[in-house]
C-alpha cells in the first residue's frame, strides 16, 4: 500500500501534538512540584520561627527578675543568636506582607529599650506584646487563616524606633558641631 502525503502529515502532526501535550504536561508537573517545595520551606521556616518565639516566651517566664524596666540577662544574651536565626527564617517566608510584619516585630523586638523611652512601655512588656503579636501571626499563616491586621502598638513602637534614631542622628550633628568649634 503507497504512502500518501496526507496519511505522511497526519502521522506527523500526530507525533508532534503529541510530544507537545507531552512536554507541556512534565513541565506542568514540575512547576507544580516546584511550587509545592518552596511552600513546604516557607512553612517549615514559619514553625521554626514560631518555635524561637517560643523559646524567647519561655525565656521570659523562667527568668527570676521581677523589674520590668529592663530584660533579663538571659535574654539579653539569648537575643543575639535567636535574632540571627529569626533573619534566616524571616527571609524564607513566601508571603510579602507577612516577611514586612515578622521584620518590623523582630526590629521592635531589638528596641525595646527605644521603646521604653518614648512609648512608656515597659522592655519586657513590650517583649512579650511583640511576641505573642510573632506568633499570633505565624499561627494564622500556618493554619492558611488571614494574617491579623497589624495592631496599633506595633506602628506606636516603630515611630518610637525611628524618634529614638532621629534623636540619635540629632545628638550626633551637634556633637560634631560642637567639636568642630573646638578646633
Amino acid at each position: 500500500m503507497p504512502l500518501d502525503i496526507w496519511t505522511v502529515a497526519s502521522a506527523a502532526i500526530g507525533g508532534i501534538l503529541t510530544g507537545s501535550f507531552l512536554l507541556a504536561g512534565q513541565w506542568l508537573q514540575y512547576w507544580l512540584q516546584r511550587r509545592s517545595a518552596v511552600r513546604d520551606r516557607s512553612d517549615k521556616a514559619a514553625s521554626a520561627l514560631r518555635a524561637l518565639l517560643l523559646e524567647l516566651r519561655q525565656l521570659h517566664l523562667k527568668s527570676n527578675q521581677t523589674s520590668m524596666l529592663s530584660l533579663p540577662d538571659e535574654i539579653e544574651t539569648e537575643l543575639p543568636r535567636l535574632n540571627i536565626k529569626m533573619q534566616k527564617y524571616i527571609g524564607e517566608v513566601l508571603d510579602k506582607s507577612l516577611r514586612e510584619r515578622l521584620t518590623r516585630i523582630l526590629e521592635a523586638l531589638n528596641s525595646t529599650h527605644a521603646i521604653a523611652q518614648w512609648e512608656g512601655e515597659y522592655p519586657q512588656t513590650a517583649h512579650l506584646r511583640l511576641i505573642e503579636q510573632g506568633d499570633e501571626v505565624l499561627s494564622a499563616y500556618g493554619r492558611h487563616d488571614k494574617v491579623p491586621k497589624e495592631p496599633d502598638f506595633l506602628r506606636n513602637y516603630m515611630a518610637a524606633i525611628t524618634e529614638d534614631y532621629e534623636e540619635y542622628k540629632r545628638t550626633i550633628e551637634e556633637h560634631k558641631k560642637r567639636r568642630g568649634k573646638e578646633s
